[in-house]
């Protein structure tokens, strides 16, 4: 889609509506207070109980706090060294690795599939879901609680900086970086490499510890914490994006369209015969 405003594409409002009476996000925020109830006063806990659009709230606070962060990244690429981005950065990529639209369909078609077989087998409920609940609404009450839940966030946040080292991506090849809907998916996946565009021409870049480079999406390596990206990673990273986009692609028009063009080619039964005869296209 061209020319589009991204509030209007990429965003649904109330989507993460909170009805607090009816769902475990209380459980969440009861264990929140317990654990830092000391910074809330009694009115502002009442405040947050009572305001169905908490979880919005929050993630514009993250998004507004990484903007910022964001444009100081792209004049100092050396506070990727530092605890406070890094920590703030996993916070916004991990929100953004579960709050979409596609991670909540791909909730609602699993809970889908569950809830049949379960009835089935005559079982009336599995971790606190009804199965003859709408697979629909059990789905976001899922999404909302992971989104909402300390224990999660704190067993993937040690997961996570245990397990990655992190770079600046450098793509000076005049072939843009592209970025969409799904872009923090493979945060969720733990992904062995993981390009997270900041611009067409800079990202950040995780990799897995102890892993064979072979298993990388870029062969590119290091250089201390930068990667300079060649061609041929730019294009890895943007086939990805693109094939892991759940509605929405963002990026240069051309580049766009230039991927579009190399996926109908590698569809076609022509290249499919001549790739299974193993003839040599190059």
């Amino acid at each position: 889609m061209v020319n589009s405003n991204i509030d209007k594409i990429g965003r649904q409002n109330y989507f993460y509506n909170v009805d607090i009476d009816n769902n475990q996000i209380k459980q969440e925020l009861d264990l929140m207070f317990k654990i830092y109830g000391h910074q809330y006063s009694e009115a502002g806990k009442v405040k947050i109980y009572n305001n169905p659009q908490l979880i919005e709230d929050y993630f514009s606070r993250v998004e507004n706090e990484m903007s910022v962060l964001f444009e100081k990244f792209k004049k100092e690429n050396e506070i990727i060294n530092e605890d406070e981005f890094l920590i703030k950065f996993y916070i916004f990529i991990s929100g953004l690795a579960i709050r979409t639209v596609g991670y909540r369909e791909k909730l609602e078609t699993f809970n889908e599939q569950l809830f049949d077989q379960l009835k089935k087998f005559g079982i009336k409920e599995i971790h606190g879901m009804n199965v003859e609940s709408s697979p629909k609404d059990s789905a976001k009450q899922a999404q909302l609680k992971q989104i909402a839940s300390l224990a999660h966030s704190f067993e993937n946040a040690k997961i996570f900086f245990s397990n990655y080292d992190f770079y600046v991506g450098i793509n000076d090849t005049g072939f843009p970086l592209i970025i969409g809907d799904e872009v923090a998916l493979n945060v969720e996946m733990m992904f062995n490499d993981i390009c997270i565009p900041i611009t067409p021409s800079l990202a950040i870049i995780m990799r897995s510890q102890n892993t064979d480079p072979k298993y990388y999406i870029s062969k590119d390596m290091p250089s201390g914490k930068k990667i300079i990206l060649t061609k041929a990673s730019v294009f890895a990273y943007n086939i990805l994006q693109y094939y892991q986009a759940n509605r929405f692609v963002f990026g240069d028009k051309t580049e766009i369209q230039r991927l579009q063009i190399l996926i109908e080619l590698l569809q076609n039964p022509i290249f499919q015969n001549l790739k299974d005869s193993k003839k040599d296209l190059f």
